[in-house]
């Protein structure tokens, strides 16, 4: 599926003023229809009224949410419930700072969870507790599948080599399983290597379609349309953990328009 990226930046630029001026519901919500999936980017500093009006509009309704929590296991289940689309499902990607715990709190935290908590990275083998992390997860949403990997930084003794290596086997190997898309949740690489940056895994990429991370500087939600070392376009949402506000990514399956909204 090829975007232009000269419509997705007049559109990013566009639905951000728009959803800057109008309150949820407002006619940006109201662009969702059964033939999209968007994703919805959470972070640590979340509005919940923000998103219980997200989960009560139009929008809801008529597109197939997926959320997407890629700084940690923050559990908004409560706040999103069963929601009214039925096909929603929230993807976290594992949060390293629960390696503190002894291994039978990290097992329980792990299994536990409302939601899957997905790392492709770790090696389970060194600690028992990850015995319940999940290296990948195969969602159905409108027909498609659509596979998720995620990727820490902190935490697994990796250089960024074996990083790179391991994004790339890892979507391979969900692209050869079927998947028509894959979804990369991934730590602020600065956290570990304050040389690199997201592009730097965007570019170096061959079988991801879509990046989500969180940032500490950025004031809000930010889309970027990249190339990957195949010169295939390359979805990038970067979602502060400082912000109040979330990225809504619309794709329209059919017509392959992609829309990015900040709310």
């Amino acid at each position: 599926m090829n975007f232009s990226r000269r419509l997705f930046i007049k559109k990013s630029i566009a639905a951000t003023v728009v959803s800057s001026l109008i309150p949820i519901p407002s006619a940006v919500l109201a662009l969702g229809d059964p033939k999209s999936i968007s994703w919805v980017h959470l972070g640590p500093g979340i509005d919940e009224e923000n998103l219980r009006n997200l989960m009560d509009s139009n929008y809801a309704r008529n597109s197939a949410l997926i959320f997407i929590n890629s700084g940690g296991d923050g559990n908004t289940m409560d706040m999103i419930g069963t929601g009214a689309s039925g096909s929603i499902a929230q993807l976290i990607n594992f949060d390293p700072g629960l390696l503190e715990l002894s291994d039978d709190d990290l097992q329980k935290k792990i299994a536990e969870a409302p939601y899957p908590l997905i790392n492709s990275n770790f090696d389970k083998s060194t600690r028992g507790g990850l015995a319940a992390l999940q290296e990948k997860v195969i969602i159905k949403v409108n027909g498609k599948k659509i596979g998720v990997l995620g990727i820490a930084f902190t935490g697994s003794n990796q250089s960024v080599n074996q990083i790179l290596n391991i994004i790339q086997s890892k979507s391979k190997n969900l692209k050869n399983e079927g998947c028509d898309k894959v979804i990369c949740l991934l730590e602020n690489p600065k956290d570990v290597f304050p040389y690199l940056n997201y592009r730097d895994f965007v570019e170096s990429s061959k079988d991801v379609d879509w990046f989500f991370t969180d940032s500490d500087t950025s004031d809000k939600s930010k889309g970027f349309s990249l190339r990957n070392k195949d010169n295939q376009e390359v979805f990038l949402q970067v979602n502060s953990e400082n912000s109040r506000n979330f990225g809504v990514t619309t794709i329209n399956q059919y017509k392959g328009v992609l829309n990015h909204f900040i709310i």
